[in-house]
């Protein structure tokens, strides 16, 4: 068992999780569950390349890949951090031959990931990043479907 980690041991950025996760398919490594931020989905290309949006005062930085996304929250107005990566991170994976509910039913810890991080953080992500969409993705979807 090995474990990546940035730097100072802070969680990988999102800028450099789609590096790690190619690296370990290409040397047959196995991304764990308790990885955090990174997953083997994000060794495909970006569906939505990294970008950053505000909202409310607070930075966050959304990606999307064909069956997966990740969210990086940043801090609140005022809040410090130590500068070791986001305050916040969620990152999860979706089959796209398995519906939302079967995925839940199945024991995929979904909402709870997504109450966690926060279901009105995650509508106003969404929806600004979709706003410069001509059709919303499947990701998307399902995403504002569990922060509904």
């Amino acid at each position: 068992m090995a474990a990546a980690e940035g730097p100072d041991g802070a969680t990988i950025s999102l800028r450099d999780a789609r590096g790690v996760a190619l690296f370990c398919k290409a040397a047959g490594l196995e991304i764990g569950q308790r990885c955090e931020g990174v997953m083997l989905d994000f060794a495909a290309p970006f569906l939505v390349e990294p970008r950053v949006v505000e909202v409310e005062g607070r930075i966050m930085a959304y990606a999307e890949w064909p069956t997966a996304f990740r969210i990086d929250l940043g801090p609140e107005p005022g809040q410090r951090t130590s500068g070791h990566g986001p305050a916040s991170t969620l990152a999860l994976s979706f089959d796209p031959s398995r519906s939302v509910a079967t995925a839940i039913l199945e024991g995929q810890d979904l909402c709870r990931a997504v109450e966690s991080f926060g279901r009105e953080a995650i509508r106003k992500v969404v929806q600004t990043v979709a706003l410069d969409q001509a059709t919303p993705t499947l990701v998307q979807h399902r995403l504002l479907a569990l922060a509904a």
